[in-house]
């Protein structure tokens, strides 16, 4: 499980996933994605779907309860 932020120093969370795409068929187990942000933007949560190995777009922050949730459960978008 990765929590991703969209909004990253050097290389921002889309970047991250485009560049993320050509690795996942070498990955031995599926790969949750939870991108993570400030942004309430629809256009975010729009291009979050795009994604279909990312299962979640959560809003910060996120506080302990939330977390345990989206460790323990699968969280649409």
């Amino acid at each position: 499980m990765i929590f991703l932020d969209i909004n990253m120093p050097i290389l921002d969370g889309w970047q991250f996933l485009h560049q993320l795409k050509p690795l996942l068929v070498n990955l031995p187990k599926q790969l949750r994605i939870i991108m993570v942000s400030s942004s309430v933007d629809d256009y975010d949560i729009k291009k979050a779907k795009e994604f279909e190995w990312v299962s979640g777009y959560v809003v910060k922050p996120i506080n302990k309860e939330m977390f345990q949730q989206l460790l323990t459960n699968t969280t649409g978008i």
